[in-house]
This record gives structure tokens, C-alpha cells and sequence, in this order.
């Protein structure tokens, strides 16, 4: 099951997008908004420490919950729970590994500048 707030229209689209990789990987069509079961929760929710576009991923057995102050950072979330599934289809159960992790950008730049 997948969990947001369908009336926030940045959630929607990161939904989507998370949605149809699952799908593609593995072929499971993730339903949304139903009772019981393993979910995975995204939550714009205000963060002190991990700014615009930091996440808090959280992963156990029956959830995942992915937290940020911004869409950036549920994308930037997602990316990352998308690096632990396996790169193409496969028939096997999709399995993802528990962990804890808070990220955000320690420079507000990314890239290299240039002299």
C-alpha cells in the first residue's frame, strides 16, 4: 500500500513516480490508501535539520516511510530507496534492505565551480 496526501499535488506526482518503478521492477501495482498491511508512507512534515532538499528514509519490515520539508526531498528519498531494488525485472520477491537514513546536502550548491 502507498500512503500520502493525495490533496497535496506535489505528493501525487512523486507517487506516480515511485508507483510506476515498483511496477516495472517487480510488477506489483501498488494500491493506495487501503487498511492493513505493509505500506510506504510519504510525508511532507517540517524537519529542523535537513532543509530544502534533505530526507529522513526509514525502512523495517512493515514499513517505509520517506519525510521531508519539500517535494525536492521526497524525490531525492525516493531516488534512494530506488537504489536498493534490483536494476531490472526480475521475478523474485522484492526485498529491501531495513535501515535508517537522514541525508541532505552539506553545501547549498551542487556541482564544481569553475575559476
Amino acid at each position: 500500500m502507498l500512503r500520502y496526501n493525495s490533496a497535496n499535488k506535489e505528493l501525487v506526482s512523486a507517487a506516480g513516480f515511485l508507483k510506476s518503478h515498483i511496477k516495472r521492477v517487480s510488477g506489483i501495482d501498488l494500491k493506495e490508501k487501503i487498511a492493513g498491511g505493509k505500506k510506504i508512507e510519504l510525508v511532507i512534515a517540517p524537519v529542523e535539520t535537513i532543509g530544502e532538499e534533505g530526507y529522513l528514509l526509514h525502512i523495517d519490515p512493515s514499513f517505509i516511510l520517506i519525510k521531508a520539508n519539500t517535494r525536492a526531498g521526497i524525490i531525492y528519498g525516493i531516488q534512494t530507496l530506488l537504489q536498493t531494488f534490483p536494476a531490472v525485472r526480475t521475478n523474485a520477491s522484492l526485498q529491501v534492505p531495513c535501515m535508517k537514513i537522514t541525508d541532505y546536502p552539506r553545501f547549498r550548491w551542487r556541482g564544481c565551480t569553475w575559476m
